[in-house]
């Protein structure tokens, strides 16, 4: 294998399940030489060819990379040298053999494909994430909820048949998502949640759904079976004694197998006030360069919005119908939303909806999360 960092471990993994040992790890980086992954030890490039000149090399490093370890590989001698695509496509997440979470894991190799589709097979559509927001309705009202649900009077859930016919829509458009985020509010709020998560499997153009909790509401029955796949797995916010379900819900999860990962937060990025900046183009720009929230498209109300943030406040009348959101029915074709949905992907500048937002650089002052209100906040309604 050629690269110790990021994705060695998750390919030792996918080559154990095959059967297969890696005889070494090669890597550039003379910190990294002399240590061992998971009981590989990683050489230097000539002292590994001097080990194995013969051998068949995967690259493990990030894709931005591969054309230059290529290159490098090639130089040496060595013939056979794969990219890891395929491979990292197999993995299994194992909770006895990695000390990060799932979740983490996830992103990580995520990442990995994003960046691998963009840079090999710039004609593809690939979606980072599609939030799917089920329900307007939350066991929590904190105050400075980014997805904004403290402003919510009357939350209703999301309707179904509307919501999947847009969706049927969307999927055609795209190649592939590498995660559904079903989320509200609180999934579990919506007592059909079932219903959404298993009609998401129909699509056979994903790799996994997230299912997004706060530790208030044990699933039970049809919601609970639902979770029992290994294509799905819980990202479970902890919110100390707020999450009051959390230890039933995490013992129920063991004892059934299903997959999860419990997010400690610290902080929150004050970033929930609604309200237009008056911000100038370059201070636009600033702003969503430096947004954690960018490209975590959203779906709600048969348009597909480029954050959380856009999404919710537009669905509360809190912002002006802005052309940054897709529209997505039947009035518009396959060609013209895929065409939106690469330019909004691949924007380098700002969205509109930027204006009225305070920003999500992650270097913000933290503020102390989940801070409750006992009413929905009041806003201007446009």
């Amino acid at each position: 294998m050629f690269g110790a960092g990021l994705f060695a471990r998750p390919a030792i993994h996918a080559l154990s399940r095959r059967g297969i040992t890696p005889s070494c790890i090669v890597d550039n980086s003379k910190a990294k030489q002399g240590s061992k992954i998971m009981g590989i030890p990683v050489l230097a490039p000539l002292e590994g060819l001097g080990s194995c000149p013969d051998a068949k090399v995967i690259i493990t490093a990030a894709p931005k990379y591969i054309g230059e370890i290529l290159s490098q590989t090639q130089a040496m001698g060595w013939t056979s040298v794969y990219d890891c695509s395929s491979l990292l496509a197999s993995f299994e997440y194992d909770r006895e053999t990695f000390e990060s979470g799932v979740s983490q894991l996830h992103f990580d190799l995520d990442s990995y494909f994003y960046d691998y589709f963009n840079l090999y097979y710039p004609e593809k559509l690939i979606l980072p994430s599609l939030d799917v927001v089920i329900t307007e309705k939350c066991s929590l009202k904190c105050r400075d909820c980014a997805n904004l649900m403290q402003y919510y009077a009357h939350p209703e859930d999301v309707d179904f048949k509307k919501l999947f016919d847009s969706l049927d829509i969307l999927m055609q458009c795209v190649d592939h998502v590498l995660e559904f985020r079903v989320l509200g509010g609180e999934t579990f709020m919506n007592r059909h949640a079932h219903e959404y998560i298993n009609r998401l499997r129909k699509y056979e153009n994903y790799t996994r759904i997230a299912v997004y909790s706060n530790g208030v509401i044990v699933p039970k029955g049809e919601n609970l079976e639902c979770l029992v796949s290994e294509d799905t797995y819980l990202r479970v916010s902890d919110y100390g004694p707020l999450s009051r379900k959390m230890r039933e819900m995490l013992e129920l999860f063991d004892s059934r197998g299903i997959i999860y990962s419990v997010m400690t937060l610290e902080g929150w990025q004050d970033c929930a006030k609604i309200f237009k900046r008056e911000r100038t183009r370059a201070e636009l720009e600033s702003v969503y360069s430096c947004c954690c929230a960018k490209n975590t498209l959203t779906l709600l109300d048969e348009r597909v919005y480029v954050c959380p943030f856009a999404a919710n406040a537009a669905n509360l009348g809190a912002l002006p119908q802005f052309q940054d959101s897709i529209p997505v029915t039947e009035k518009f074709s396959t060609d013209a939303i895929k065409e939106r949905l690469f330019r909004m992907l691949r924007a380098s500048d700002f969205f509109s909806a930027c204006q009225y937002c305070a920003g999500r650089p992650l270097d913000s002052i933290p503020l102390p999360p989940a801070i409750q209100s006992s009413e929905p906040l009041p806003y201007v309604k446009l």
